[in-house]
This record gives structure tokens, C-alpha cells and sequence, in this order.
């Protein structure tokens, strides 16, 4: 699924509102949160096998933005495929309730701010941790992936890139195993128009863990581009 897509399919219209300087929300998220801006609302950080960081994403037809974690992955051929479509995409909330930022110059919210994406931040600064991938399971119970398989195969592939990069390979096979379990359960029409046929990326998957080597040798090409990230 494009980004555009996946964006719209999150953004809804029931957010609770903070308001805050643009420029000033950049050199606290660079300084504070020690992310690079990738471009005006996109900020990240290179981390092992994956890019982590924030996208505040503009509110149709509205002057205001939600703040949305993001994590791609490094392991695709090129720097540009890694960036191609996030495998995580999720909106900062508070109580329950879709952040969202409007841009003024008033800067008391953005230590409000800073201190939600901080803590995800913090917790993303250990790929290794139990804590972490606790994190990204959990989105598993998200409405919004747990109602749509193309958004399921894409955590799927976050946690099966993590756990091959880390060498837990009996992990990498449960999630390997699960995913051709549940891909009986998805609608074929769709899925190929996404990915293709289904055996053939079936078989993909299994070779990214069969050629591990080639798989961490575009991790250590790919993590070396911070050219783009400004």
C-alpha cells in the first residue's frame, strides 16, 4: 500500500488539539530527540536495521498536522526502496484521542508534545529490548490494522526483518510460519494487486532468511545514506 494511501486510511477527524510553533517544534525534535529532518515534516533516525522517527501529517483541508510515528525498514535493495512505504504508521494520541498540531507562534505546547513522541522515542532507542518489541506487537490490537491484512503483512514484515537481523531465527520462523497461515485468509484479488502473485512472495520472504547474508548486507549499505537525511 502507497503512503498516501495509508495515510488517509489513519487521519480521522477526532483529535485533540495542540498549538505550536513549526520551527521551533524542528530544533526541539532535532536537539531533544536527536532525529534529522528528512524534509519539512518528516524528522528520523537511523537505528540498526530500521529508520525511526516522526511525520506530522497534514489534516485534509485544514491548516493542521497529526504527529504519526513512522518506521521503515533498511533491508530492500536501495535507500529509496527502504523509503518506498513505512511498515508502521500510527498516530500519536492522547487519552485515547488523535494528537494534532496547529502551527502559530506560541511555544508552551511543545514540551506537551515533545514529551509524548520522547517516550516512544526513548523506548525505539533499543531494537533489542523485550519493551520494544512488546511495543510493535501491540499494534497488532490497533482498530485500524486489525481490520485490514494489508496493514497486518506489513507489522509482520517490521517484526520478521527485526528478528532476522537480530539472529533470533526460530522467531523469524514463527512469524514466517504465521504469515502463511494467515494468508489463507486474505483476499487474493487484492493482495495481488499490492504485491503480486502469492507464492511468489511467500517464497521472497523465506529467501530473505535463506540469504541473510545479502540481507544484512543492505542493512549496512542502506544505513549509510544519511546524505538524505538532511
Amino acid at each position: 500500500m502507497t503512503s498516501y494511501i495509508l495515510e488517509d486510511f489513519l487521519l480521522q477527524y477526532n483529535t485533540y488539539k495542540l498549538i505550536m510553533n513549526k520551527n521551533y517544534i524542528k530544533e526541539i525534535w532535532c536537539t531533544d530527540l536527536g532525529l534529522s529532518p528528512f524534509s519539512n515534516n518528516q524528522f528520523y533516525n537511523i537505528l540498526e536495521c530500521i529508520i525511526i522517527g516522526w511525520k506530522l501529517i497534514p489534516m485534509p483541508n485544514k491548516s493542521e498536522y497529526k504527529p504519526h510515528l513512522v518506521i521503515y525498514p533498511l533491508w530492500e535493495n536501495t535507500f529509496n526502496k527502504c523509503m518506498d512505504s513505512p511498515l508502521l504508521l500510527t498516530p500519536v494520541k492522547h487519552k485515547g484521542i488523535d494528537l494534532c498540531v496547529s502551527y502559530d507562534e506560541e511555544k508552551e505546547n511543545v514540551p506537551q508534545i515533545t514529551a509524548y513522541c520522547s517516550k516512544i522515542i526513548e523506548l525505539g532507542k533499543d531494537i533489542r529490548s523485550a519493551t520494544f518489541i512488546s511495543y510493535l506487537k501491540e499494534n497488532f490490537n490497533n482498530p485500524n490494522i486489525k481490520s485490514n491484512f494489508l496493514l497486518q503483512i506489513k507489522l509482520f514484515r517490521l517484526l520478521y526483518g527485526i528478528y532476522l537481523y537480530l539472529d533470533k531465527m526460530e522467531l523469524a520462523e514463527n512469524i514466517y510460519t504465521t504469515l502463511k497461515h494467515e494468508s489463507c485468509l486474505w483476499d487474493k484479488e487484492i493482495f495481488y494487486y499490492w504485491y503480486g502473485k502469492l507464492d511468489t512472495w511467500i517464497n521472497s520472504m523465506s529467501n530473505l532468511k535463506n540469504n541473510r547474508e545479502l540481507f544484512i548486507a543492505n542493512i549496512q549499505k542502506n544505513s549509510k545514506e544519511k546524505k538524505y537525511l538532511i
